[in-house]
């Protein structure tokens, strides 16, 4: 018999309210087009306005040179509301 020590572990989804998830998903979309680039570099590629983006992402409390793999699930949900309530990407 092999000496194997295991682990059972269950995975429990988020509750996250339905018109929230497309929108949610095309943010995600837009910030790992280019993982590399910064979230300002990504989230600018899409707002078009260095201001603009420089605003949305000291709302959240980040810092410009993040990277979007750096981010958690928060993160994304709050750009998102935010997107949408700018009006830049719709339900």
């Amino acid at each position: 018999m092999p000496n194997v020590n295991s682990i059972v572990f269950t995975i429990t989804p988020k509750e996250i309210d339905r018109n929230i998830v497309l929108p949610l998903y095309k943010t995600i979309k837009i910030m790992f087009n280019n993982r590399r680039k910064t979230i300002f570099n990504n989230l600018n590629a899409l707002v078009n306005n260095k201001e603009t983006t420089t605003l949305i992402i000291n709302k959240l409390n980040l810092n410009v040179n993040e990277r979007p793999e750096n981010l958690d699930l928060n993160n994304f949900l709050d750009l998102t509301n935010i997107l949408l309530n700018m009006k830049i990407i719709k339900l």
